[in-house]
């Protein structure tokens, strides 16, 4: 089993790497997703569909999902039979307000790609909370996953920042939440679920 494998089964979350697309690919994917934002994604949401919209961002994102190492690592936690159920763009503005900490649904593992640095990043998880047994949403009724308590709470939270390229896997059941926006820019990641 590979390390990769192993810390998504211990802490429920790890870093990939490889090279997904080249650093002139990452940009290219950066502007095309921003050139759509308020074209052809609808505007409420901090998700927003990316598949189908541009033909070029279609061919960048099976590039992504054609890496030996995302194939690999996706049938060893998943099986063969695993559904990809969208890819979406999440757009971290500088006004977000964040997200609480909450868990979704067993059995999920996601895949979040940066898009353009995000230096202190805007996901954040709780590293190992996915082995705590329950059979409730418990992520939501702690008094720590408050937004307002993020700052003591970032002792042993991880954030998933990096340069356009990091990329992380995730089960879904690991607490993780979003960051408030505080840089004068938005953080772009791809999420894959």
């Amino acid at each position: 089993m590979s390390l990769v494998v192993k810390n998504i089964m211990k802490r429920g979350v790890a870093k990939g790497n490889s090279d997904l697309l080249s650093k002139e690919e990452l940009a290219e994917l950066e502007s095309l997703i921003l050139k759509n934002k308020n074209i052809n994604l609808k505007k409420e949401n901090d998700f927003k569909n990316i598949i189908g919209i541009d033909p070029r961002i279609d061919q960048l994102i099976e590039k992504i999902l054609s890496n030996l190492e995302i194939k690999n690592t996706l049938l060893k936690v998943l099986g063969e039979n695993y559904l990809l159920r969208h890819i979406s763009a999440r757009f971290n503005e500088p006004d977000d307000k964040g997200l609480p900490m909450h868990q979704d649904s067993i059995g999920e593992l996601s895949l979040t790609v940066l898009l353009n640095k995000q230096q202190k990043g805007s996901t954040f998880f709780f590293p190992g909370s996915q082995l705590i047994p329950t059979n409730s949403n418990i992520a939501q009724k702690v008094s720590w996953g408050s937004i307002k308590l993020i700052n003591l709470t970032k002792y042993f939270l991880f954030t998933a920042g990096g340069d356009a390229g990091t990329y992380y896997y995730f089960l879904n059941r690991t607490w993780h939440g979003r960051l408030p926006g505080k840089s004068n820019k938005t953080n772009l990641s791809l999420f894959f679920a």
